[in-house]
């Protein structure tokens, strides 16, 4: 029995060797049929050429495959290992040393086509679980060939995954896929490839909404073969999360999830930068110091929450909903648009009205040394820095283009404003505000050869200072300095108007202030002038000649080139003066015009400095007539006419009453001028009256020359050849008085005891000082013989020369007259005569001096009247006459 079971294992073995030397012998004969057998019918086989294939592996020399679908693909290997299981009629494994792949063009129609977003994705079975290439090169993608290497492809139930090294126009790129699938139906896929320091990752999983799920994310810090002149590229960031769904044949739908993300870094080339800043800038009359300016620019698209992008490819409209937010930040600039919806026809330019979009934006500029120079180059302003904050609601609806702002703030450093005759100096000063600027933009980008319709533009800017600051204004020969000035500006289209207040406004080498000033600007450009008004509550004007104060004015005025012009009025009290004012830039000369008017002298007085050393003087009448006047203000020179009527003046008991002076007024120096004046009287102590009193004076701001001076007084004459007067010092001068009866002074002064007849001549060399009166030899005579009589209490008892004096018949009289600043008198008296009830009318020679102190003699004769009692006091007492 074992004999014949190790003899039928013989026998079957015998068999079993023949029939595997039988398979192996006829291999190349049925083993390339059962291939065809192991590959999908989309897989042709074309050419198989086989070494001596094996049972379960074979060396294929050359294999070429065909590929049917959309487009048709011949993949040719060359020296192939196929490894298979005849058993499982399943090929396990290929690899191959080379490997050409060339895609040919679709020849179908399916272009044209409506595209349909798949559901899902069917893995289609594949005859091979492992593939390994050392290289394959790629051909028919976009007429680009790319050579692949270390292929490595697996498979199994659940997965797919493919890593190569992929080579295309001179770049090695590192790829790593990985496919995830059910059911032969896609669950996610993978993708993630690297060139040198670059990495990009997508990544895409079907919904059971009939939506993707998609994603983005890498860095790429070199994009290949890309040369921008102006730029460099940083490294590029993103990571992009969406999901995108089909609603209908040709409408998308894209949602961003929020914290999606673009980051693009940019360093411009600074060559470029700086001629590119400047050409910019120069176009709205700036200079930057672009050295100064930072050429890095990291830009950055941000979903701040959840946004929805939606694109119909048949209608060509984008719609967006949600808040996409773009940002542009450096050193310099930190700018930020938050977009809250577009939507945008791509087959209309962006100026037409279907287009529309909503953002918020934020811009923070901060500039170092900026300088703005006008069209004209006449004005030119810099500052040191310029810093500016805008929040606004930008919109795009109905071809408009609007901005609005909720925040607007500038803030400027030290900073000046130069034109051709003056500059402004201000201190760093911050401004806030508001701008509503709306541009209609249709037919902004017309057709060419077109003629562009004309652009309306809308604006509205509003600027005011937030704090007050100080200002200084240097013109040629004057600088001008502003406290507490405040200052608004409002742009209405091309309508430009600025309003300003100061608390004071003070010249420097002049002493000319202005308190409470107001005014406002408007620029007129088509004559390239600036109009203006401005208001002062308080004027005043204060040196040693001048002293006007508590004056106000209301003036418009226009800047011309470099002429300043201002025409108002000035107000003290209840008087109205007509001025016009004229200031050239260039020249620095000033010109003050004041039309008819008329002032009260009471007002003139208290203009008058030099009149406060005479307290005791008052203006009780009369008014300044100015018929025209015309010249500097500030150095006083004026040329023109001012007249004064019905004057009166108070000096304690001193009245000028009806007096009348003409000044015509000359540029020669200044306040020069020549007078003429008549006076009706001047009434001097106890009534005695200057009558029909004329005088001439050529006269300064300092200087004051009286000649002429002549009047009527006791029953003669009164004259002052020249009387000089600089500030509030006299010259020594001479009065002179003619025919003059001085029973009419004894009168006056109600002596009872001394009266004298006839009339006399004096003439009195007078020093005038601020605290003292001189007489210095004056000298007087009677023009004719008369009668003197000095009553005396002692009768008979008394002196022969009081007694002699009691009825003297003088011949002869005169005198002379000395009174010194310490009030010390001394009058001597020479006289011929006889009294007939003395000595029977024997003829006496008598020489009196008489000598005394009465402080301010001079005053109270010719002001208070109060002399003659106490002089024959002072003489009765001390007994000075002598007998000769």
């Amino acid at each position: 029995m074992i004999k014949k079971i190790l003899k039928w294992t013989a026998w079957i073995g015998a068999f079993l060797a023949l029939l595997f030397v039988i398979a192996y012998w006829t291999s190349p004969y049925w083993v390339p049929g059962q291939l065809a057998k192991f590959l999908p019918p989309s897989i042709k086989l074309e050419t198989l050429d086989l070494d001596r294939p094996g049972l379960t592996r074979t060396k294929v020399k050359q294999l070429t495959l065909q590929i049917d679908g959309e487009q048709t693909i011949n993949l040719e290997l060359h020296n192939t290992q196929l490894r298979y299981s005849l058993w499982q009629k399943k090929l396990l494994g290929v690899s191959a040393e080379k490997a050409i792949i060339q895609i040919a063009p679709s020849t179908s129609e399916s272009g044209t086509a409506d595209f349909k977003l798949p559901e899902t994705i069917t893995i289609p079975p594949l005859p091979l679980n492992q593939l390994s290439i050392d290289e394959v090169q790629l051909k028919g993608i976009g007429g680009q060939s790319f050579d692949l290497t270390d292929i490595v492809f697996k498979a199994n139930d659940k997965q797919l995954s493919l890593d190569s090294r992929i080579g295309w126009m001179g770049l090695n790129f590192t790829l790593h896929s990985k496919i995830q699938h059910q059911n032969n139906n896609l669950e996610s896929l993978t993708l993630r490839l690297m060139q040198d320091d670059n990495q990009l990752t997508v990544n895409a999983t079907p919904l059971s909404d009939s939506s993707w799920q998609l994603g983005l994310t890498g860095e790429i810090k070199r994009i290949p073969w890309v040369q921008i002149y102006s730029a460099d590229l940083d490294a590029v960031s993103f990571n992009l999360a969406a999901t995108l769904q089909q609603k209908a044949d040709k409408q998308f739908i894209t949602t961003l999830k929020e914290n999606s993300r673009l980051q693009i870094p940019l360093r411009l080339n600074p060559a470029w930068f700086e001629q590119e800043v400047t050409s910019y800038a120069k176009e709205y009359g700036l200079t930057l110091d672009t050295q100064q300016l930072d050429n890095k620019v990291k830009l950055e698209l941000v979903a701040k929450e959840e946004t929805q992008l939606d694109f119909n490819l048949e209608t060509q409209l984008v719609k967006t909903n949600g808040k996409l937010e773009l940002t542009a930040n450096n050193n310099n600039l930190q700018s930020t648009a938050s977009i809250d919806s577009v939507s945008l026809d791509l087959t209309k330019t962006l100026t037409a009205p279907e287009q529309k979009a909503s953002a918020q934006v934020s811009l923070n500029l901060n500039l170092p040394k900026t300088s703005y120079r006008t069209a004209d180059k006449g004005i030119n302003v810099n500052s040191e820095s310029l810093k500016a904050y805008i929040d606004a609601s930008a919109s795009l609806l109905d071809g408009k283009l609007q901005l609005k702002s909720q925040q607007l703030h500038l803030d400027l450093a030290n900073s000046t404003l130069k034109g051709n005759a003056y500059s402004v100096n201000l201190p760093a000063h911050q401004w806030q505000g508001a701008v509503d600027w709306t541009q209609n933009l249709s037919g902004t980008l017309s057709e060419p050869n077109k003629t562009k319709p004309s652009v309306v533009t809308d604006k509205k800017l509003n600027l005011q200072l937030i704090k007050p600051v100080g200002l200084k204004l240097v013109l040629t020969d004057e600088t001008v300095s502003a406290t507490q000035l405040m200052a608004q500006i409002d742009l209405t289209n091309d309508i430009f108007k600025a309003h300003y207040s100061a608390k004071q406004l003070s010249l420097t080498k002049q002493p000319l202030t202005l308190y409470d000033i107001k005014g406002s600007l408007k620029p007129d450009p088509s004559n390239a002038a600036i109009n203006g008004e401005l208001s002062f509550i308080q004027a005043s004007y204060l040196n040693d000649n001048i002293a006007v104060d508590y004056v106000s004015g209301k003036f418009d005025w226009k800047l011309l080139k470099q002429t300043f012009t201002a025409k108002g009025s000035l107000q003290h009290s209840q008087n109205t003066i007509p001025v016009r004012y004229v200031y050239n830039l260039k020249s620095g000369t000033h010109n003050l015009q004041v039309d008819r008017s008329s002032l009260p002298m009471m007002t003139l007085k208290s203009w008058t400095p030099f009149l406060k050393a005479y307290p005791a003087l008052r203006v009780t009448g009369g008014d300044l007539n100015i018929k025209k006047l015309s010249g500097d203000p500030l150095k006083l020179l004026f040329e023109g006419a001012l007249s004064v009527d019905n004057l009166s003046l108070l000096y304690d008991k001193l009245a000028l009453n009806n007096a009348s002076v003409t000044d015509n007024l000359s540029k020669q120096s200044s306040l020069q001028g020549s007078v003429n004046a008549k006076v009706e009287s001047i009434e001097l102590a106890a009534g005695i009256a200057m009558t029909n009193l004329s005088f001439k004076l050529e006269h300064t701001a300092t200087d004051y020359r009286f000649h002429d001076i002549s009047g009527q007084l006791l029953g003669g004459t009164i004259s002052i050849p020249r009387f000089d007067m600089h500030k509030t010092s006299i010259k020594p001068f001479t009065l002179l008085l003619s025919d003059i009866n001085l029973q009419s002074l004894l009168t006056a002064l109600e002596s009872e005891k001394l009266s004298v007849s006839s009339k006399f001549d004096l003439i009195l060399p007078l020093v005038i000082k601020p605290d003292s009166r001189q007489i210095i030899n004056g000298t007087f005579i009677s023009k004719k013989p008369g009668i003197l009589k000095l009553k005396s209490d002692g009768g008979k008892e008394a002196n022969i020369a009081f007694q002699a004096l009691e009825n003297f018949h003088y011949k002869e009289l005169s005198g002379t007259i000395d009174y010194s600043s310490e009030g010390d008198y001394i009058i001597t008296l020479y006289t011929l005569g006889s009294n007939p009830d003395v000595y029977n009318g024997f003829p006496i020679k008598l020489d009196l001096t008489l000598r005394g102190n009465l402080p301010n003699l001079l005053y109270s004769m010719l002001v208070t009247g109060d002399m003659a009692t106490p002089v024959l006091d002072d003489l009765k007492q001390k007994d000075l006459l002598k007998i000769q």
